[in-house]
């Protein structure tokens, strides 16, 4: 578990893409290399949190609140899911009103626990929380472009 810690700290990898979905820019960033996680078969589960955000521009992209409310929901989300290795966060994306963080959970029902205890209210009506079976990282592997999936796009593309 040790080596799997070091894969999101000290040799802790993200990359930044962009791309038009119905005319309207995304963003998504993702962690390279976390294919160790899925190979050591414990983060099974792929957990998708998903923050509806205010109408700000034209391009539907958060506003500066929205973005700074989103960051520190996302340290949260680390402190209280990746400190002890129970999920990682694989990658996000952002557009078209929301921000998608999609999690490979050990226990997604211990995930939902965590998640709840950690929530506040107001937070709770921006979120959406959804778990798929995914042993195989079939959503990862399809951010990464490795082509060996058949991604569920409606589950973390902007729609």
């Amino acid at each position: 578990m040790d080596n799997l810690k070091a894969l999101i700290t000290s040799e802790d990898t993200w990359t930044f893409a962009e791309g038009i979905e119905n005319d309207l820019p995304f963003f998504i960033r993702y962690r390279e290399g976390l294919y160790a996680f899925r190979d050591a078969e414990k983060h099974q589960e792929w957990v998708t949190i998903r923050w509806n955000y205010p109408l700000s521009d034209e391009f539907l992209l958060p506003s500066e609140a929205a973005q700074d409310a989103m960051d520190a929901f996302e340290e949260k989300l680390n402190s209280v899911l990746e400190e002890d290795m129970h999920a990682v966060l694989a990658f996000v994306v952002t557009g078209q009103l929301q921000r998608v963080w999609n999690w490979y959970s050990s226990n997604s029902e211990e995930t939902l626990k965590r998640l709840e205890a950690c929530m506040l209210e107001q937070e709770k009506e921006f979120v959406d929380i959804n778990t798929y079976p995914d042993p195989s990282w079939d959503e990862y592997a399809f951010v990464l472009g490795d082509g060996t999936s058949d991604p569920d796009e409606d589950a973390f593309l902007p729609q």
